[in-house]
């Protein structure tokens, strides 16, 4: 199976560390859900890989990814549960991975990063 990157999200809070990661999240061809990320570590000025820790085959749709908590996260939905959608998660090391149902999902919500807090947004629809 054939894998090409997906997604590239900056793992990085100044605050912490000077130190970054960039975490390239990859998806299998032709099938589009997670199988894996590379990571970039600034303080070892390496690459390394790990295959995706998520039991449920996610799909990824957003480019935007919010870096929170050492967690890395973007939007996605779930191919094997009616596309449910959720807000899937990995660490700077591909260690810890999860995925968190969100609450009336939508295609069209997005995330964000205020006062060290995850926040999940959808617009009314009319």
């Amino acid at each position: 199976m054939h894998k090409f990157n997906h997604t590239v999200g900056l793992a990085f809070d100044p605050a912490v560390s000077s130190h970054f990661h960039v975490l390239c999240l990859e998806r299998a061809f032709p099938k589009t859900f997670i199988t894996g990320v590379n990571i970039y570590s600034s303080r070892t000025r390496a690459w390394s890989y790990r295959d995706s820790g998520i039991v449920e085959k996610a799909t990824l749709f957003r480019s935007k990814c919010v870096f929170v908590g050492g967690m890395l996260y973007i939007m996605g939905n779930l191919e094997d549960i009616n596309g449910e959608y959720v807000l899937v998660g990995v660490d700077m090391e591909g260690k810890v991975w999860k995925t968190i149902r969100v609450p009336y999902g939508s295609k069209f919500g997005t995330i964000g990063l205020s006062q060290g807090c995850l926040h999940y947004v959808i617009a009314p629809v009319k």
